[in-house]
């Protein structure tokens, strides 16, 4: 694990991804976002993710209520109109056994403007099941970049693969 400045510990997944996130998003501006799944956006390094990109509106959704959720929505069917956001944000939402894959990624696909951009992270201990959500993903968007972890339990509380996609959407 890695310790902070704030003598917090986070996982090397964690600090590795925001260091992607941080160099991939920090020149963008978004005329209006989508944080879905938010929980409390914390990246657990003392700041938020919605502060590593510029942004005129965000709306945080997530199932259950939090400090900072905006509104709270099923992803499966989701309250918005077609191609309402310039950027959706989606991290580490889809890795949930529970979730309607197919069903979420059309929901994200739906309501993201054609030619926008989406920020999907996901992460998956079976590599046929990780590998099949990344083909699932690449059909819906043009994939700009990427970042894979491997993970390992000593460092980062469970073992598997981890990705996170940014990209323009189809």
């Amino acid at each position: 694990m890695v310790n902070n400045s704030s003598k917090k510990r986070i996982t090397s997944l964690r600090h590795n991804s925001n260091i992607w996130l941080r160099s991939i998003l920090k020149d963008c501006f978004f005329d209006k976002v989508l944080n879905l799944g938010c929980g409390t956006d914390e990246d657990k390094e003392g700041s938020h993710y919605f502060k590593y990109f510029k942004h005129r509106e965000i709306i945080f959704v997530d199932i259950k209520r939090t400090n900072i959720t905006t509104l709270v929505a099923n992803a499966e069917y989701l309250p918005f109109e077609d191609n309402t956001f310039d950027f959706t944000f989606v991290n580490w939402l889809l890795h949930l056994e529970t979730v309607n894959l197919s069903c979420i990624l059309n929901e994200i696909m739906r309501v993201t403007k054609s030619g926008g951009k989406a920020m999907i992270s996901y992460r998956h201990v079976c590599s046929g099941r990780f590998c099949a959500i990344y083909n699932v993903i690449a059909t819906y968007m043009n994939i700009e970049s990427q970042f894979t972890y491997a993970c390992t339990k000593e460092n980062d509380l469970w073992r598997g693969k981890a990705r996170l996609i940014y990209g323009t959407v189809l």
